[in-house]
C-alpha cells in the first residue's frame, strides 16, 4: 500500500503556473534593488545617459567616498545605534514582563481555582 498518491497532469500544470508566478514576483522584488546597486556603482556619464540597468558601467566608488567623507553619516549612525538598542531592550523587557503573570489576578491554568480563597 503506497502512502504517496500519484499526481495528475492538472496538478503538475498548477505547480508550473505557481512556480512561474512566484518566480516573477521574486524578480519583481529583487531587480529594483539590483538596479539601485548598479546605479550607485556606476559612473556619472553612464547614469546620466540612462545606460545602467542591472550591471554597473564605468565602475567606481566615488559615490560612496562622497558619502563617507561627510561626518554627518557617522554622527547619525552614532545616534541610530543607541536608539535601536534602547528600543530593542524596551521591547524585549515588555515582552518578558508579559510572560510573568501576576499571581493575584491570573492563573496559568484557566480552570484552576485560586488558592487565596
Amino acid at each position: 500500500m503506497a502512502m504517496v498518491e500519484e499526481r495528475g497532469v492538472a496538478d503538475r500544470i498548477v505547480d508550473i503556473v505557481l512556480y512561474a508566478v512566484l518566480t516573477f514576483l521574486a524578480l519583481a522584488c529583487l531587480l529594483p534593488f539590483l538596479n539601485v546597486i548598479a546605479i550607485s556603482l556606476s559612473g556619472f556619464t553612464a547614469v546620466s545617459a540612462k545606460a545602467v540597468w542591472f550591471w554597473p558601467i564605468d565602475f567606481n566608488l566615488d559615490n560612496y567616498g562622497y558619502i563617507l567623507a561627510d561626518d554627518v553619516l557617522t554622527t547619525q549612525f552614532g545616534i541610530s545605534v543607541p536608539r535601536v538598542a534602547a528600543g530593542s531592550a524596551s521591547a524585549c523587557s515588555s515582552w518578558w514582563l508579559r510572560l510573568t503573570p501576576s499571581r493575584a489576578t491570573t492563573s496559568i491554568c484557566p480552570g484552576a481555582q485560586s488558592s487565596r480563597g
